[in-house]
């Protein structure tokens, strides 16, 4: 995901709800995010729909992965305040706590 407001809020969620997390830059491309996602046994890949010319989300599913795309070339206006999915927060599990024992972000260096 590209540096945003979007990007940040959605790491934040996908924390709260336990997924393991291996953040990839977008300049990253099939070999890379490949390698990445072999490694670490990735089955889920968000990813904006097109990025700077770049079309991520076929890039994932070229790779095999199961992919969730945003539009980020649509502008954001008065009613699109951010590009991010809408859904209803009590309907989310508690947040785990910081000593729950399971990783929530693997890094690549």
């Amino acid at each position: 995901m590209p540096t945003t407001i979007e990007a940040a809020v959605l790491m934040m969620a996908c924390a709260r709800i336990g997924i393991v997390q291996n953040p990839v830059i977008p300049m990253l491309r099939h070999r890379e995010v490949g390698s990445i996602s072999e490694q670490l046994g990735t089955r889920l890949l968000l990813v904006p729909e097109r990025w700077r010319g770049f079309d991520h989300a076929a890039m994932g599913r070229e790779l095999g992965l199961e992919v969730v795309a945003f539009d980020y070339e649509s502008p954001v206006g008065a009613t699109t305040a951010l590009r991010l999915p809408v859904g209803d927060p009590a309907s989310l599990p508690s947040p785990r706590g910081p000593n729950s024992g399971s990783t929530t972000w693997e890094r690549i260096a």
